[in-house]
């Protein structure tokens, strides 16, 4: 269950979780984290009306990587609480 959970939890907030498996890997997974942080871009979104209500509203990232570059992942969060008046 702590997986599962722990999954769920960084999904909803953008991030993802990494297990390694046995103590050897610790090493390469870190230098593909690292790698991984050196090539991140943010993004970020106001809307043009606030709105009115205190609703959740997701959130759908798609990225299309230039011709000849390898595949790209999008990590984000999938939405947020509007913030009513």
């Amino acid at each position: 269950m702590g997986k599962r959970w722990l999954g769920e939890i960084t999904d909803v907030t953008g991030g993802r979780t990494v297990a390694a498996g046995e103590l050897g890997k610790l090493p390469g997974i870190a230098a593909s984290l690292s790698r991984e942080m050196r090539n991140q871009y943010v993004i970020g979104y106001r809307p043009s009306t606030p709105p009115s209500d205190s609703k959740w509203r997701k959130i759908r990232v798609r990225v299309t990587p230039p011709s000849g570059n390898g595949k790209v992942h999008a990590y984000y969060k999938k939405g947020y609480m509007a913030a009513g008046k």
